[in-house]
């Protein structure tokens, strides 16, 4: 889930154009993958952690 999220937030992709690079999902899957991450974010100190640094990691590629 957390590839979805960054993928979404990096690329700005829609969310079919990113089911079709994950498994041929739909873009509601996606979208409530997001979701449920965005919310999550909030309560999880780990996954916020997690997410910043695969996302540094990410542009200083």
């Amino acid at each position: 889930m957390q590839a979805i999220y960054l993928a979404r937030e990096l690329s700005g992709h829609s969310g079919q154009e990113l089911g079709q690079e994950f498994g041929k999902i739909s873009g509601a899957a996606i979208s409530a993958r997001c979701k449920y991450i965005d919310e999550a974010l909030s309560a999880n100190r780990k996954l916020k952690r997690d997410i910043r640094e695969i996302r540094t990691a990410i542009s200083n590629s």
